[in-house]
């Protein structure tokens, strides 16, 4: 298993869209293949960052998660 912990921060107005996009698309993103769970965490002192954490079956399964349509397209939002 893998543990994967991405660190992702926004513009103060951009919060709020970004909140309601993760609600909208947390489920695409635990049935993705290989993937057991994520979870979303908001940083303490700092209202713009937050921090998903996700766990793999394996190296593969999360690089084709990260080579998929879907993450890349997520990315342009």
């Amino acid at each position: 298993m893998l543990l994967r912990i991405v660190r992702m921060e926004f513009q103060e107005e951009k919060v709020l869209d970004f909140q309601k996009l993760f609600k909208n698309i947390k489920g695409k993103l635990s049935d993705f293949k290989g993937c057991q769970s994520i979870h979303l965490y908001r940083d303490q002192d700092q209202f713009n960052v937050f921090y998903t954490h996700s766990h793999w079956l394996s190296v593969d399964h999360l690089n084709k998660y990260k080579a998929s349509f879907f993450l890349k397209r997520l990315g342009q939002r």
